[in-house]
């Protein structure tokens, strides 16, 4: 994906309150944010990691 499609779903993730960011510079530097719906990710997405596939 190229430099400016990132950044684009970045600031989509960070306007929905998922993500938080800073400047350096001309660095941005994107942190989960503490809010109800970034934990819910954070938890949707542990579970999703925990599913195993059955075997046949």
């Amino acid at each position: 994906m190229s430099d400016p499609a990132v950044s684009h779903h970045l600031r989509i993730l960070k306007k929905g309150g998922i993500f938080e960011s800073r400047r350096d510079g001309k660095e941005v530097y994107y942190t989960l944010a503490d809010t109800i719906q970034a934990k819910m990710l954070h938890r949707t997405i542990d579970a999703l990691f925990e599913i195993t596939c059955p075997t046949g």
